[in-house]
């Protein structure tokens, strides 16, 4: 059980205290007594638990929550496809105990569960249940950051040639045509597609960033488009797997969500 959970539940049930066994229980849950540290703020502590987890509702929804006061909410469309977009956190002790507030949301208190916490809103809308893994270390993050920078490329098949629809001639249709993403140290990126059989040379900038665990590449600053977020399924060396829909925006064109295999050149 993460600390914040062990601390609201102590403080909402202090007075149930003294009539319950010394090893209490919920279910499977660990004790929920044992992790209080009394000389670290409780609203730290808290603070502390989301830094370090990352909470998703297992379908649509994946937060991670930044030390610098920012979280990252990655969303599930109604395509499909994932983006993100960026709020603003803080948590505060209420008379009724911690809660999180959200930028130009307002306040959530926090409900603890065995899996994770139940975010409950003041205008009682539907309530929002995450779930929590935590984050061992940054390491995997800084692994990931340190891979990607450079440039890479990816040879398009047939069949996604033939999602895109770029090429009605049907001596073109099968045209060779490669993919080209290059990650920025400086935190920007371009991807070019270029096809050297026609005149077709199509190209797009922006920036990006990586999440916590590694796990979900976040692309932003896109012409024409919302943020994206793209999963990395595998990234060693030189080759990397990027599970997503290849979309040019300004275009109209996008494959379905599958996985990309690039090499890096």
């Amino acid at each position: 059980m993460k600390v914040f959970v062990s601390v609201i539940l102590s403080m909402t049930l202090t007075s149930a205290i003294a009539l319950q066994p010394k090893n209490v229980r919920f279910g499977n849950c660990q004790s929920l007594f044992d992790t209080t540290n009394p000389e670290v703020p409780v609203t730290r502590q808290i603070e502390i638990d989301l830094i370090n987890g990352h909470w998703s509702n297992d379908e649509d929804l994946h937060i991670y929550f930044n030390e610098n006061g920012t979280s990252d909410w990655l969303i599930k469309t109604d395509t499909g496809e994932w983006t993100y977009i960026v709020k603003n956190w803080s948590v505060h002790t209420t008379e009724t105990g911690p809660s999180l507030t959200l930028e130009a949301e307002g306040e959530f208190m926090i409900e603890p569960s065995c899996e994770g916490v139940i975010l409950h809103s003041p205008n009682e809308t539907q309530p929002i249940v995450l779930k929590f893994q935590p984050i061992a270390s940054t390491n995997q993050k800084q692994y990931v950051t340190r891979s990607l920078s450079g440039a890479w490329e990816h040879t398009l098949t047939p069949k996604q040639l033939e999602e895109l629809g770029f090429f009605y001639n049907d001596n073109l249709k099968y045209a060779r045509s490669k993919v080209y993403v290059s990650f920025d140290k400086n935190g920007s990126f371009s991807k070019e597609l270029i096809c050297p059989d026609t005149s077709l040379n199509i190209k797009e900038t922006g920036i990006w960033k990586i999440s916590p665990d590694g796990q979900y590449l976040m692309l932003s600053g896109l012409a024409g488009s919302e943020n994206r977020v793209l999963r990395l399924k595998y990234i060693e060396m030189d080759e990397m797997v990027i599970e997503q829909a290849l979309s040019f925006i300004e275009q109209g064109r996008s494959t379905s969500n599958q996985d990309f295999f690039f090499n890096k050149y």
